[in-house]
């Protein structure tokens, strides 16, 4: 599915939003240093103040907005990335980074995301690589088993003021999405869908 600007990558299901939300906020927060934002920017902060932050650092380049998002592009991590900024009540609550590749060079792409969040924020609280038969870790089918959805792969970062980081791959695309979350505010937005 494409945006109306041709954003490339299609909007993440918010089951698997929701899941990374649970998946997160199920694992015990380890007492290790905060997660205040995202991008030198502080969970809460206005669309206006998101926009303007980015265009004046040149983190990254606004592509299209709707209600409740705002769509970026630009580097994280070293790699190219696009950006889909989730707003609850106008105030800043997840950042969502896809990161594409392709074939054989997506587990190679994912580890590589989770050794640079690693570096940064230390080792993630739950790291699962599980293939189920015939598929095992190293046989050479690791893509194949991805794309039939046998095998789960995904790290998690937990916080001690409840906020997180997940990655994980898509077995659409072979995309790896890291979700920067602001647990609280994600909740609120979550609560929202439900009412509308």
């Amino acid at each position: 599915m494409s945006s109306p600007i041709g954003f490339p990558f299609r909007p993440i299901p918010i089951l698997v939003v929701a899941l990374a939300f649970i998946l997160a906020a199920g694992l015990q927060a380890q007492t290790r240093q905060v997660l205040p934002g995202f991008a030198a920017l502080r969970w809460g902060s206005s669309r206006a103040l998101v926009k303007k932050t980015f265009a004046e650092k040149g983190y990254f380049r606004l592509l299209s907005e709707d209600q409740a998002f705002a769509y970026f592009e630009g580097p994280w991590l070293g790699r190219q990335a696009r950006i889909a900024i989730g707003f609850e009540g106008g105030r800043m609550f997840e950042a969502v980074l896809t990161f594409a590749t392709s074939g054989r060079a997506a587990l190679r792409d994912y580890r590589d995301l989770v050794r640079g969040i690693s570096d940064i924020y230390g080792a993630p609280t739950s790291a699962v690589e599980a293939y189920q038969p015939p598929y095992e870790i190293g046989d050479g089918r690791e893509i194949e088993a991805i794309r039939a959805n046998m095998a789960t792969i995904s790290a998690a970062w937990s916080f001690a003021d409840g906020n997180d980081i997940s990655a994980l791959i898509d077995r659409a695309d072979l995309s790896t999405i890291v979700i920067y979350t602001n647990t609280a505010l994600m909740a609120a937005y979550i609560e929202g869908l439900g009412k509308r």
